[in-house]
């Protein structure tokens, strides 16, 4: 029983080591790195010149333009949509079912009859 721990394979001497050598290593990489970034020449970027954009005033277009531009009243737009729905019903062959009417029943068939109370 001398030793107490069997299963470290290393003493601390070598941890030491390695430690120190995992440092140093690291320090020659980063030294190396800044040698050699430093050895790198980057041009200088110039921007190409560019032609001026000319530029214009905004205009405000008058209510008369704006009305005039307005070709359909809303009968109009309504006559055109349901032309249109029409023409997409018949090209998409889908058949309408006509509404039918429902009569509802005037009272429930018992007091509570679909209704949740809270007492």
């Amino acid at each position: 029983m001398g030793k107490k721990n069997p299963f470290f394979i290393y003493n601390r001497k070598e941890i030491f080591s390695f430690f120190l050598f995992g440092i140093t290593a690291t320090f020659f990489a980063f030294t190396l790195g800044i040698h050699l970034g430093t050895s790198l020449s980057v041009s200088p970027v110039h921007p190409t010149p560019h032609e001026k954009i000319q530029v214009i005033q905004d205009s405000i277009p008058r209510l008369q333009k704006l009305l005039e531009k307005q070709k359909y009243n809303p009968e109009e737009i309504e006559k055109l949509l349901n032309h249109f729905l029409h023409q997409e019903v018949l090209h998409q062959q889908i058949k309408l079912v006509p509404p039918q009417s429902l009569e509802l029943p005037k009272s429930s068939k018992s007091k509570n009859a679909g209704a949740t109370l809270f007492d």
